[in-house]
């Protein structure tokens, strides 16, 4: 059952996660967490481990209020390329039990999406005025903390790469650190599971509109991608295989 939650609720603690957004309402949706269901958490997305069935919803009229009330605060980030063991790494991080680490919060991709779409022919689903509420009190949220004196970590979801330096410079005391696998070991990676192939057409789609964007360099073509997937599969997994498996037989230069 849906409740609406007091700004009181909003700027107490980390307990009041800001799950995403219900749309097509585009309100921003609330669960209740303590800090060992964010712990037990993989990741904060349909993989959620909730410490609570109740569920709030914060009109758009209560943003700016929430706002007011949400100094900024310092941020660790851990951008990562996907498929190199950041989750893995955010989980020794939790081991010295004084830092929230929130890995691939939903919000922050669903709302950096919207600001993806804003200049294509995709509409995005929140206007310009009110992206720009929902973008600041998302991100004051995400970065509230249970031990006043360390920064909570946040591990955003591949896709939210392309806004980096925005979330970076937002406080000077910020600080980043970026992941990434060598080219055939990613490749190996999503080739392996099908899911992961409907997922690198999908990130290849937003990362297109990204460069177009930001006025980067086009993305190469079809045929191009194909020159890396062959390097991937003749110098990557099997060689490095075939060479451990006869040491003394194989050699492998670089």
């Amino acid at each position: 059952m849906m409740k609406q939650l007091t700004i009181a609720d909003l700027l107490r603690s980390p307990d009041c996660y800001p799950e995403g957004l219900t749309l097509p309402d585009v309100l921003p949706g609330f669960c209740r967490m303590v800090h060992a269901a964010y712990r037990r958490s993989s990741f904060l997305d349909h993989r959620i481990e909730y410490a609570g069935v109740e569920r709030y919803v914060v009109p758009f009229a209560m943003l700016g209020t929430v706002n007011g009330g949400l100094p900024e605060a310092t941020v660790y980030f851990i951008f990562h390329n996907a498929f190199c063991s950041s989750t893995l790494f955010t989980r020794y991080l939790e081991i010295l039990d004084v830092l929230l680490v929130l890995r691939e919060p939903n919000v922050l991709y669903e709302v950096l999406t919207q600001k993806r779409v804003e200049r294509t022919l995709m509409a995005p689903a929140v206007p310009g005025a009110a992206w720009n509420d929902l973008y600041d009190v998302s991100r004051r949220l995400l970065a509230r903390r249970y031990n006043v004196s360390k920064p909570t970590v946040i591990k955003p979801n591949d896709g939210c790469n392309f806004m980096m330096h925005e979330l970076v410079s937002r406080d000077p005391h910020n600080r980043a650190l970026f992941l990434y696998s060598r080219l055939e070991h990613f490749t190996v990676s999503v080739l392996r599971l099908s899911m992961r192939h409907r997922w690198v057409r999908r990130r290849a789609q937003e990362l297109l509109l990204d460069a177009h964007g930001k006025d980067c360099v086009a993305m190469p073509d079809p045929a191009q991608l194909v020159v890396a997937l062959v390097w991937s599969l003749h110098a990557g997994e099997y060689i490095e295989r075939v060479a451990r498996r006869n040491v003394l037989r194989v050699a492998v230069c670089r």
